[in-house]
């Protein structure tokens, strides 16, 4: 574990790195300008968020309200897929009117896109706003069914781990035979509080903020890849996977794969 993942000469920076939101550093986040940038950049491995319109149609969204990214009142659950579709996802507090225009995306256009790209696997996490309000069975019928083109290619993630459980109940979803990742914020309530449940789950991937790893030591938990979450920092991602993570999540996928080859060439 740890820098053996760098030991095959076949494997890459891109193969540690989650495009998170797409390359949310330069472009809106969560938008298909974002995800296509990212594709256009190596991205390996990419991360949405998924919410449920008033008509339960699956966008691609992360804010449990409209208004850092679009600008508008309300959250998506308030609005029709056909009215949300009339919003711009430009995030005007970083980018000002610069992408004024970009779109919403559905899950469906994500998917389409996704499709062209066979090699890379798209980590999907399910907000908790979207199934407190609609309930696990819906957000899962819905977007199960958006997902089926590509389903071989998706892990569904979410801090829900009520919807994860469900997941592997529901024998008649397609999503009951693909691995999913569990997230946490804080690494010691994983290993503590959460850490019964979790074993119960047994998900192949777990999630959690860098911020919250101990400073030193092996980090493992139960058999899930570990991946961590939010970094632009080359030397702390490395640091992270020398110990044992797996992928690291980044907005800057562009930089963090030039950092960790740096690094790499300094072994």
């Amino acid at each position: 574990m740890g820098l053996d993942v760098f030991m095959d000469k076949n494997r890459k920076p891109e193969d540690c790195l989650v495009a998170h939101r797409g390359y949310a550093q330069c472009f809106p986040e969560n938008t298909l300008l974002a995800i296509q940038a990212a594709l256009d950049e190596g991205a390996k491995y990419i991360e949405i968020d998924i919410q449920l319109s008033a008509d339960k149609q699956a966008v691609v969204f992360h804010d449990r309200d409209l208004q850092r990214l679009c600008h508008q009142t309300g959250s998506i659950h308030d609005y029709s897929l056909q009215a949300l579709r009339h919003f711009s996802s430009y995030s005007p507090g970083r980018f000002k009117n610069k992408y004024f225009g970009e779109k919403i995306a559905t899950l469906d256009e994500v998917i389409a896109l996704l499709a062209a790209y066979p090699d890379v696997t798209l980590f999907v996490e399910l907000k908790r706003i979207s199934i407190d309000k609609f309930g696990g069975d819906i957000v899962l019928d819905v977007v199960g069914n958006c997902l089926q083109p590509i389903i071989k290619q998706c892990v569904v993630i979410s801090f829900s781990v009520g919807i994860l459980e469900l997941i592997r109940k529901r024998t008649d979803l397609p999503l009951v035979q693909q691995p999913i990742g569990a997230v946490v914020d804080n690494w010691n309530a994983a290993i503590t509080t959460e850490y019964k449940r979790l074993a119960r789950l047994n998900p192949e991937y777990f999630f959690c903020d860098i911020t919250s790893l101990p400073d030193k030591g092996l980090l493992t938990l139960l058999n899930s890849k570990i991946v961590t979450y939010e970094c632009i920092n080359p030397e702390k991602a490395f640091d992270a996977l020398q110990r044992g993570v797996h992928f690291i999540e980044t907005f800057d996928i562009k930089n963090m794969r030039q950092g960790i080859a740096d690094k790499l060439s300094e072994i």
